[in-house]
C-alpha cells in the first residue's frame, strides 16, 4: 500500500444535518459490499439518547470518489429509504465505508416516517417532551410499531401533543415550527396562561427544550466526526478500512471485488449458483454468510491464469486479486476452478479423511490442491495419474504436519503449485514441502490444537476407525450426526497425574467418539469402561487399534507406557504417508 500520508486522509467534523441532506440527494452513497441493515430497535435509541447528551458516536469513515478513476470506482447504491430517482439525479462524492448502520438509522429517522430496524420491522421513534423536563433523558426516547401507531392513533399530531411524543422525523424540518404551535395550543405556558401570545409561548418552549444545552438543542445541531480518504488506489482504501474499522465486520477481497465487477458481472450470483450446483461446496460454507470459498475459487482463477498464460508476477494476494484480475478472467476460469473445488473436497472427504470443514487442517490449502487436481485430469494421460496423485498426496500430508500453512499463505500456493507440477513431470524436482519435512520436529506431546491435531484426527477418520459402543464408522457419524461426534480424553482428565497435566490435553491422549459412548466412558480408567463396552462391543480391542491406540498399554491403566507407544503408532502412519512407496517416487 505505501506510507499513510496526512495529505490523503482528511479530518472533519460535519453538521448532521447536512451529511443526512447529501444522503438524501444521493451525493453520499454506499458501496456494495457494504450489508444490509441491520440494527435493532434497542441500538436506535442508544444513538438517540446519545445524540440528545451531545456524546460521540464515534468515527465515521467516507471515501471521497471525486477524482477517482473509473478503473478504481466500487458500484454504490443509495442509502436504504433514499428515493430510486436520486440515483439518475446525481452522482456520489462520497463513499461510507464505516458508519452505514448509524447513517441509516438518522437518515430514517429524520427522513422518513419509519425505520426499519432488524427483521425489516417498521418503527416510529418519539422523544417524550415530559421525560426530557424532568431530566430523564435516558428514558424519553419511545418507539412503536406501525400497528401499534394505528392503534394508538398516534399519527395524528393532536394525540402525539396529548402525550407530550415529539416526532423524530419532524426535528430537521420545516414541520417542527408548526407542531410546536400546536403543542404549545394544546398545553399552556407555565407563566401562565392560554391567553399568552404565540411569540411568549414559542419562547418558552425554546428555553425548556430548544436553547443552547439542552437535549433537542443538542440533537439539532450534533456534529459528526468523519475521517475523509482521499486515495486514488482501491488497495490503499480497503487496507486502512481494514485498519481503521473496529467496530464492524471487516472488508474482505469478494465483497470488494463484487461492487468492483457489478457494472459487468454480478459475482454474488456466480456464487449462490455454484453452491446449489455443488453440495460439497456448500456443505463446507460456514453459514449463508461465509464466502471464505468463494475467495479460494477467485484466488485459483488468479494462479490457473498465471500457468496457462505462463505470467509468472501473478500470485493470489489480495493486491494482485485487486488490479490483476479481471471480469474476464473470472467469467473464463470460475467455473472450472469452482468444479475442481468441488472435487478436492470430495476427494478429501473419500480419501484423506475430512468430511467437512471442521475437520479441515486449512482452507487455504485447497487453493494449489484443486489446481494439482486439474493438472492431473487435463494434462496426464490416465495411466500418469495414479502415480501423480501419490505426489500431491505427500506433499498435502507434509504440508499439514509442517505447519505449511499457518502464514504466508498466498506466496506458498503459488511456489507449491508451480512445484508440484515440475515434481509431477520430473521426479527430480521434488518440491519444497517434501524436502524440507522433518519427523522428529513434530512435538506430538505439545499438539493441543492446530493443523496437526487436525491432521491426526483425519487420519483416524481415513483409518477407517469405528466408535468404540455402538462399531460404527467414525466418518459414517459425523456425516449423519456432526454434532453428535466430539474430541475425547482416553485417560479422564481427573486420573491424569499433575505432572503429566501438558500430555493429558495433548492429541496422544484424545481420539473422536460418539457423545453417547462419552457419556457410557464418563470418569472411568480405561480398563473398566473397555470391559463394560465388551459387553456390547465383542471387536472393541480391534476397534481400538483403528484409532491408532495401543491395546496392551490402554487396558493396563499404563499413561506413560500408552502415550509412548501411541505416539510411535502415530508417527509410524504420518511416515507412511509422505514418505515415497516402492514403485512411486
Amino acid at each position: 500500500m505505501g506510507i499513510l500520508v496526512m495529505e490523503d486522509v482528511g479530518y472533519s467534523s460535519l453538521d448532521m444535518s447536512g451529511v443526512l441532506e447529501d444522503i438524501e440527494n444521493g451525493k453520499i452513497r454506499l458501496p456494495n459490499f457494504q450489508r444490509d441493515f441491520r440494527w435493532e430497535r434497542s441500538n436506535i435509541t442508544e444513538l438517540i439518547i446519545s445524540l440528545l447528551n451531545g456524546y460521540p458516536i464515534g468515527v465515521l469513515l467516507f471515501w471521497d470518489v471525486r477524482g477517482v478513476g473509473k478503473e478504481n470506482r466500487l458500484a454504490s447504491r443509495l442509502f436504504e429509504g433514499v428515493d430510486k430517482d436520486k440515483e439518475e439525479l446525481s452522482s456520489e462524492e462520497y463513499l461510507v465505508l464505516d458508519g452505514q448502520q448509524r447513517l441509516t438509522s438518522l437518515y430514517q429517522l429524520f427522513y422518513k416516517e419509519f425505520v426499519k430496524t432488524k427483521g425489516n420491522r417498521e418503527i416510529k421513534f418519539f422523544l417524550d417532551l415530559n421525560e426530557i423536563q424532568n431530566k430523564k433523558i435516558d428514558d424519553c426516547v419511545k418507539s412503536y410499531s406501525k400497528k401499534d401507531i394505528q392503534r394508538k392513533r398516534l399519527d395524528q399530531p393532536e394525540e402525539q401533543m396529548k402525550n407530550h411524543l415529539l416526532p423524530l422525523n419532524i426535528i430537521l424540518s420545516d414541520k417542527l415550527h408548526d407542531w410546536i404551535r400546536g403543542y404549545m395550543k394544546y398545553w399552556p405556558s407555565k407563566e401562565g396562561s392560554g391567553n399568552a401570545d404565540e411569540a411568549t409561548k414559542m419562547a418558552s418552549f425554546n428555553k425548556e427544550f430548544l436553547s443552547k444545552g439542552k437535549p433537542i438543542h443538542n440533537l439539532k445541531n450534533y456534529k459528526l466526526h468523519v475521517i475523509k480518504l482521499e486515495y486514488r488506489d482501491l488497495d490503499a482504501v480497503a487496507t486502512i478500512f481494514e485498519k481503521l474499522n473496529t467496530t464492524g465486520l471487516p472488508l474482505n477481497i469478494f465483497e470488494i471485488l463484487t461492487a468492483k465487477f457489478y457494472g459487468t458481472m454480478n459475482l454474488r450470483n456466480k456464487w449462490e449458483k455454484t453452491k446449489k450446483d455443488y453440495d460439497s461446496i456448500k456443505s463446507f460454507t460456514k453459514d449463508e454468510k461465509d464466502n471464505s470459498l468463494a475467495i479460494l475459487i477467485l484466488k485459483a482463477i488468479l494462479l490457473k491464469k498465471s500457468i496457462e498464460e505462463n505470467d509468472k508476477s501473478l500470485e493470489c494476494k489480495r493486491k494482485n486479486l485487486l488490479n490483476n484480475l479481471t471480469s474476464e478472467d473470472i467469467e473464463k476460469y470460475w467455473d472450472k476452478c469452482a468444479e475442481f473445488l468441488h472435487r478436492s473436497l470430495n476427494m478429501l472427504k473419500g480419501n484423506y479423511g475430512c468430511p467437512s470443514l471442521r475437520y479441515l487442517p486449512y482452507s487455504t490449502i485447497l487453493v494449489p490442491f484443486s489446481l494439482a487436481m486439474d493438472f492431473i485430469e487435463n494434462k496426464l494421460p490416465p495411466e500418469r495419474r495414479k502415480a501423480a496423485y501419490r505426489k500431491l498426496e505427500r506433499w498435502y500430508w507434509a504440508s499439514v504436519f509442517s505447519e505449511r500453512y499457518d502464514s504466508g499463505t498466498d506466496t506458498k500456493s503459488k511456489t507449491d503449485i508451480n512445484e508440484i507440477i515440475e515434481w509431477i513431470n520430473d521426479d527430480r524436482k521434488i518440491p519444497e514441502a517434501i524436502r524440507e519435512f522433518d519427523i522428529r520436529f513434530i512435538d506430538l506431546e505439545e499438539v493441543t490444537r492446530g493443523a496437526r491435531f487436525t491432521g491426526i484426527l483425519n487420519i483416524i477418520i481415513k483409518r477407517g476407525a469405528k466408535d468404540f459402543l455402538t462399531g460404527k464408522s467414525i466418518g459414517v457419524l459425523i456425516s449423519d450426526k456432526p454434532r453428535e461426534v466430539n474430541v475425547h480424553h482416553l485417560f479422564p482428565k481427573k486420573w491424569v497425574k499433575e505432572e503429566n497435566k501438558k500430555l493429558r490435553d495433548s492429541i496422544l491422549n484424545k481420539t473422536l467418539l460418539g457423545s453417547e459412548t462419552n457419556r457410557k466412558i464418563g470418569d472411568g480408567m480405561p480398563s473398566t469402561y473397555i470391559r463394560d463396552i465388551m459387553e456390547y462391543n465383542r471387536e472393541i480391542i480391534e476397534d481400538l487399534k483403528g484409532h491408532l491406540i495401543p491395546p496392551d498399554e490402554f487396558m493396563r491403566d499404563d499413561f506413560d507406557g500408552f502415550i509412548k507407544k501411541r505416539k510411535e503408532l502415530i508417527i509410524r502412519e504420518i511416515e507412511r504417508l509422505v514418505e515415497p512407496v516402492k514403485g512411486f517416487t
